[in-house]
């Protein structure tokens, strides 16, 4: 059987060719033959149209770049962050300090979060403010020490100031600040507390009289004046006579030394000597006014005669009717009539009284007919009245 053998030619390879070139061109091929940065560089447009142009074709697809071009966005936060690019191994390096463990920014962001972790830490945990804190405190302590001192030879005490460098409290070193106290504040000797010299109070140095400027030579020097005085400075008192007539009881004079001092008087008592009650036998006798019956009270007081030098006595009159009210008895009255007598004596007459007020029978419990009233005569009466008169004839019958 013979065989046809059929040959592509050139012609027919070049409209193959053309066919294929056609179809991968075309549409209907699902990949893109041409990509374009938008205008605005935020994304990147895909297009299966082949040498499309930005702006006239529309594109088949886009890919987002975000805000900015991804290179420029790229190049700034390496700037942010600090980044060099490594041109040679195409990559942004980080220079991190040598005391960063990290060679990455989130690594070392981290390690940073590590540290203020520690940082802030309680009071035992290395590393952390709170325990700086209290060991920097615990390292204030310091032995205790004395800011008070006393010198052995002068018995002077002294109160010094107190320094403080970086917390640490010590002895103050400026003797401005040291308030120093007398010898007497250790030791309470008189010998040892001041005084201003007094005139005349000396002790003797070397055999000259000296003004004493302490306590206890004071003291002892006014000791040697006491026990220095004799007998011509005694103070003496006597008694010696007085003048009744310039009513003086008593005078007593003041001596020292046998020189007169002075004299002290004691004046005289005059009061009231005696006192007695009598009755006006006369009228205006002792005084004019008093009415015959009225008593009174006779005070004598005694008094001095400073012509004769005699003691009076000088009578005081008081009517005892001057110390009390006076009363009265009003008159007419109807049923009791009041009477005073000028001795005072008071009495009472019975004038008239009404049967209403007076008691006929008294109140009492009848052990059958049980609580009686109290009767007056003008009830009794009453009562009889009642009685029809066949009645009270029969009583008498």
């Amino acid at each position: 059987m013979a065989t046809t053998k059929q040959f592509l030619d050139y012609a027919g390879l070049q409209a193959y060719t053309t066919g294929i070139q056609a179809w991968a061109n075309s549409a209907s091929q699902i990949g893109y033959k041409t990509i374009l940065k938008s205008a605005d560089g935020n994304s990147l447009n895909l297009y299966k149209k082949p040498n499309a142009i930005l702006g006239t074709d529309t594109p088949d697809a886009t890919v987002d770049l975000g805000n900015a071009d991804a290179a420029a966005q790229l190049e700034a936060l390496a700037s942010v962050i600090g980044a060099t690019w490594d041109g040679t191994n195409k990559k942004y390096t980080i220079g991190l300090d040598a005391n960063f463990e990290a060679q990455t920014a989130v690594a070392a962001l981290n390690e940073l979060k590590g540290q203020i972790n520690i940082l802030n830490g309680n009071d035992t945990t290395a590393g952390s403010v709170a325990k700086a804190i209290k060991d920097a405190i615990d390292a204030l302590d310091v032995t205790e020490f004395a800011i008070a001192g006393k010198d052995a030879n002068t018995n002077v005490i002294t109160i010094h100031g107190i320094s403080e460098t970086d917390g640490k409290v010590a002895v103050g070193t400026t003797a401005a600040n040291d308030i120093a106290f007398a010898p007497v504040a250790a030791t309470g000797a008189a010998a040892d507390v001041t005084n201003t010299a007094i005139a005349g109070v000396t002790k003797e140095v070397s055999g000259t009289p000296t003004a004493t400027t302490n306590l206890q030579d004071t003291l002892e020097a006014l000791k040697a004046l006491i026990d220095a005085l004799d007998t011509s400075n005694a103070v003496t008192v006597n008694e010696v006579s007085t003048d009744l007539a310039a009513g003086i009881l008593k005078a007593y004079q003041i001596s020292q030394g046998g020189s007169l001092k002075g004299t002290i008087n004691i004046p005289k008592d005059f009061l009231v000597k005696s006192a007695t009650i009598g009755v006006v036998a006369t009228a205006d006798n002792p005084v004019a006014g008093y009415a015959v019956g009225d008593k009174y009270i006779d005070f004598v007081i005694n008094t001095a005669d400073t012509a004769s030098g005699s003691e009076n006595a000088q009578h005081l009159y008081l009517n005892v009717k001057d110390l009390v009210d006076t009363y009265t008895a009003a008159q007419n009255a109807e049923e009791v009539q009041l009477a005073i007598s000028n001795a005072n004596e008071i009495s009472a007459t019975i004038v008239k009284v009404l049967g209403s007020k007076v008691i006929y029978k008294p109140a009492y419990t009848d052990p059958e007919m049980g609580a009686i009233p109290e009767e007056t005569v003008a009830d009794a009466l009453n009562n009889i009245t009642a009685i029809p008169s066949a009645s009270i004839t029969s009583l008498f019958s």
